[in-house]
């Protein structure tokens, strides 16, 4: 019998807290003030792309020299792969999370490896992008098969991304297929974060299509994609491919501080088709152009909804207003996961800004610090007013 002082797992996040919703978390005249330089970028990064894609042809997968002029033309097109730990020659599966439609190519800069193929694409197409036809489309079983003889007889390594679906990577992992676990008892781990400089953008969001996240990476000035290589893992005795499989995902989501959750990919592609066909259907209601809301209805919308919803701070409530200005999309987002709840503090004050002359940063921080005073200011008002309701009870 369980004891119980035994902590219980924490709960899973709301699935579709899993995913971004929302590409841009910056204003619109920082966008247009950068869309000059973002112009004539994209189109040499288009050209330098092509010869990048030509050498990936021409040079072997085995080549070390391959490695190097791919990373720096990576580099020069906007996309940087920096990596920490020691990938494990011994281990020829290797197993990660998956954050964008780039995760394979930052992978295999770092060391050679192929990813099995689910599309039928000509054999051409599918070794210049790094793909091998492992029979997925034919049955499990089969690309289990396929996927052994592989590793035996092939040189790269065998990638394999068990979450089978883009997630944020921020808030939980996708429960892992058990296929890769399958192949071999041996598994090296790796986790992927990304990161944008100077430009708080998405990588991928729900319902994006790759072309579309593709813009992001060569008009933006950089991203950045690390690899941590984690130590390698071994199927123990008696252990099930499931249970191996679950210990592996705990490792990678521990690594990036983030949750295992028990959603499957089916799960969370059901889950967006009903998002996203939600969120047209309230779109198509609406009228053609939003209704834009007064500061000081803003102001009253957010007092209202921080009344049903106290565990979420006000400031965040406001802001999310700033872009909504709907109240009701607003509370349906906290519904949902994607406004998360807070404990508010009294010592967590806002940072100032990092430009002096930047005034949208000095309005920004004038406003967290006001919504601050009056959510600390509410806290005090009612705590001291259930002290003076229970001295009158006495």
């Amino acid at each position: 019998q369980m004891s119980s002082s035994e902590p219980s797992p924490p709960p899973s996040p709301p699935l579709l807290s899993l995913f971004s919703h929302d590409r841009l978390h910056l204003s619109s005249l920082l966008l247009l003030l950068y869309l000059p330089i973002a112009i004539p970028l994209f189109l040499f990064r288009i050209f330098l792309g092509f010869h990048a894609f030509v050498v990936a042809c021409i040079l072997r997968k085995a080549n070390l020299l391959r490695g190097y002029v791919l990373r720096v033309m990576c580099g020069l097109i906007g996309i940087v792969v920096t990596s920490s730990g020691q990938h494990d020659p011994s281990c020829r599966v290797i197993v990660s999370n998956h954050v964008t439609h780039l995760d394979h190519l930052a992978i295999d800069l770092l060391h050679p490896c192929v990813l099995a193929s689910v599309w039928n694409i000509p054999n051409l197409l599918r070794w210049c992008f790094g793909y091998v036809d492992l029979g997925a489309r034919d049955g499990r079983q089969e690309l289990v098969n396929r996927a052994k003889k592989f590793i035996q007889t092939e040189e790269p390594c065998l990638l394999a991304f068990p979450e089978s679906a883009l997630t944020s990577g921020k808030v939980g992992l996708l429960r892992f297929a058990t296929w890769p676990f399958e192949v071999c008892p041996t598994i090296q781990p790796v986790s992927i974060r990304i990161s944008r400089p100077l430009f708080a953008i998405e990588s991928t969001v729900l319902g994006s299509a790759w072309w579309q996240d593709l813009l992001f990476f060569v008009t933006l000035p950089a991203t950045i994609i690390h690899v941590t290589w984690l130590p390698a893992m071994k199927q123990e005795k008696d252990e099930t491919v499931e249970e191996f499989a679950l210990r592996v995902s705990k490792e990678v989501a521990h690594d990036l501080s983030i949750t295992v959750t028990d959603y499957t990919s089916h799960d969370a592609v059901e889950a967006a088709k009903k998002h996203l066909a939600a969120r047209e259907a309230a779109a198509s209601k609406k009228p053609s152009s939003r209704v834009h809301m007064s500061p000081s209805k803003l102001d009253a919308a957010a007092m209202a909804i921080k009344q049903a919803h106290p565990t979420v701070a006000v400031v965040d409530i406001r802001r999310d207003l700033e872009m909504t200005h709907d109240p009701n999309q607003t509370i349906d987002r906290i519904k949902t996961g994607i406004l998360k709840s807070s404990v508010v503090t009294n010592k967590k004050t806002a940072s100032p800004p990092s430009s002096l002359a930047d005034p949208s940063e000095w309005r920004r921080l004038f406003n967290e610090r006001k919504w601050s005073m009056i959510e600390c200011n509410r806290a005090k008002y009612l705590d001291k007013a259930v002290k003076v309701h229970e001295a009158g009870d006495h």
